[in-house]
């Protein structure tokens, strides 16, 4: 069509009312690239198509969006987490994904990995581990014992020959066994006031006993050791009514209790003899009372 005054006038009366390039072109049977091109040559201010706002499906979050848009989520990671929320995969399709994942992070850290090796100055050591943060666990430890070329070693709790990690001297199993089940049980639970004939306390009325800096702040303090170890007697099947008894026990301050680890101060035979003396003195003195 040709403008002319009539047709300006009724653009302008359209726009007024609120219509958009295609409802305007229907009117005046024209294109939206004509009418667009006519408000430039009027000076007319350009029309914007309607908008509306939506909450994304998937997290909620307000979108601004035109009528003709048939846009229901913010980005392509919700539409996939909002589809894929119902979606029930078959194992095997669990495992092919799996593979690809684990492919793809194995991939990444051995292109890391030479990218390290060649270039050391411009990709530490600590952004090389943090790559792998993403990898499941399991297959994150079995991965990188292949690339240390770590071979199999004899658990010393069950014997068995299983990768282990650097230094660690107990398997999966035997570790879990150890810190939920054994270890607890060797905690000392006897009331020290009814023993303290049996301690020096000199080193106690110095420093004063262990606390947390969130719980009395004496980092300096005298905590309980056991003299022959927890971890001797996990390996060597001792009864941990044995461990806690109070005989096995010995005030220290702390910092040297850490230092000391899981060394035991004496052997298994020297801690029985020491145990029965306790309990023939501990006798003694009950009858002497009575």
């Amino acid at each position: 069509m040709k403008w002319d005054i009539t047709s300006d006038e009724k653009l302008k009366i359209l726009i007024a009312l609120g219509k958009n390039r295609k409802e305007i072109g229907k009117e005046l049977n024209t294109s939206q690239s004509s009418i667009k091109n006519r408000t430039f040559r009027l000076g007319i201010k350009s029309i914007k198509e309607h908008h509306e706002t939506i909450k994304c499906r998937n997290c909620g979050e307000i979108i601004n969006k035109t009528i003709s848009d048939e846009k229901l989520f913010c980005n392509s990671s919700c539409s996939a987490q909002y589809n894929n929320r119902n979606r029930k995969h078959s194992d095997e399709t669990k495992g092919k994904i799996r593979n690809k994942v684990n492919t793809y992070h194995q991939n990444k850290f051995i292109e890391n990995l030479k990218i390290f090796n060649n270039n050391p100055e411009n990709f530490s050591p600590k952004e090389l581990r943090n790559e792998t943060k993403s990898i499941e666990h399991k297959f994150k430890v079995e991965f990188i014992n292949r690339m240390v070329k770590q071979e199999p070693r004899k658990c010393k709790s069950c014997g068995k020959s299983k990768i282990m990690k650097k230094r660690v001297t107990l398997c999966d199993d035997c570790h879990k066994d150890y810190y939920k089940f054994y270890r607890p049980q060797c905690e000392f639970s006897f009331n020290f006031n009814d023993y303290k004939s049996e301690f020096n306390l000199d080193i106690l009325k110095e420093y004063g006993w262990y606390s947390p800096s969130n719980k009395g702040n004496n980092l300096n303090g005298v905590s309980k050791d056991h003299i022959y170890s927890c971890k001797d007697g996990f390996l060597n099947g001792i009864d941990p009514n044995i461990i806690k008894h109070p005989a096995n026990c010995e005030l220290m301050k702390h910092c040297d209790n850490n230092r000391k680890k899981t060394q035991s101060n004496i052997t298994i035979d020297e801690l029985l003899i020491k145990i029965k003396i306790w309990n023939e003195n501990i006798k003694y003195l009950g009858s002497v009372a009575d």
